[in-house]
Order: C-alpha cells, then sequence, then structure tokens
C-alpha cells in the first residue's frame, strides 16, 4: 500500500482523468497541441472507472482542488473548446463554399436567362428590319410606277 499522500496525488489525478473521459466524447479526431500538452500532464499508471474517486473515503469533507488539477482541467476544457471551434469553422467554412457555389449558379443561369431575351429581341429587331426594308422597297416601287402613269 503507498502512503496516504501519495495516493491523494492519485485521487487528483483520477479527478482529471474523470474530467477528460466526460470531454473527449465531444472532440473529433483531430488532435492539437493543448490536447497532447493535457494528456501530458496526467499520471499514466493510473486508471479508473469509478465516478466516486475522486471524494476522500475517511472524512466527510472535501478537498479542494489543487492548482494542477486546476490547470489540467483548463487545459482540458480549452483543448475541448478548441476542438470543437475548429470543427464547427470547418463544417461553416464547408456550408459557405457550397453557398457560394450556389449563388454563382444562379447568378449563371440568370446571365444566360437575360442572354436567351437579349438573341430573341435581336432575332425580333432583325425581322422587323426586313419587314421595313421590304416595305420600303415596295413604295418606291409604287412611286415610280405612279410618276410613270404621271409622265404618260
Amino acid at each position: 500500500m503507498q502512503p496516504e499522500g501519495e495516493r491523494g496525488g492519485e485521487k487528483n489525478d483520477k479527478e482529471g482523468d474523470s474530467i477528460k473521459k466526460e470531454v473527449e466524447p465531444m472532440e473529433t479526431d483531430e488532435n492539437t497541441d493543448v490536447n497532447r500538452q493535457a494528456d501530458t500532464t496526467t499520471t499514466p499508471n493510473v486508471t479508473s472507472t469509478t465516478s466516486d474517486n475522486h471524494l476522500p473515503k475517511s472524512s466527510g469533507q472535501v478537498r479542494p482542488p489543487t492548482d494542477g488539477n486546476i490547470q489540467t482541467a483548463a487545459a482540458v476544457a480549452f483543448a475541448a473548446a478548441a476542438v470543437k471551434a475548429k470543427h464547427l469553422a470547418a463544417v461553416e467554412e464547408r456550408k459557405i463554399k457550397s453557398l457560394v457555389a450556389l449563388l454563382v449558379e444562379t447568378q449563371m443561369k440568370k446571365l444566360e436567362i437575360k442572354l436567351r431575351h437579349f438573341e430573341e429581341l435581336e432575332a425580333t429587331m432583325d425581322a422587323e428590319r426586313q419587314a421595313l426594308e421590304l416595305q420600303r422597297q415596295q413604295l418606291i416601287n409604287e412611286r415610280q410606277q405612279f410618276y410613270k402613269e404621271l409622265i404618260k
């Protein structure tokens, strides 16, 4: 058995492990420097699955958390928040890219519709121009015939 002081240190480390176990399900496969840093601050030989290990067994008083435990918990919390933020940023970036692609596609369709409309207008204008040219030629022919009849 180990002396009471050493077990107390293990209890604090177990407390950090239980915090890590609660935070890890939110994390993705991506590792950050903060995650690696937080993992190296815990002792590797501590393995516990019960949640009552952080409470003292003999006394009814709760021990205050140590600076090391607070720093470890803060590092783990910041690491989890950083991983979650990175994941959310990646999701948001993909969403923005898809929306921009959709916007560009929609604008291209609008331009194609406008171009088709202008082509139709151009074809209509060409047909009207030809009809006017034909009427002008007919008017010229009628005038010539009128003057010929006057001269006779």
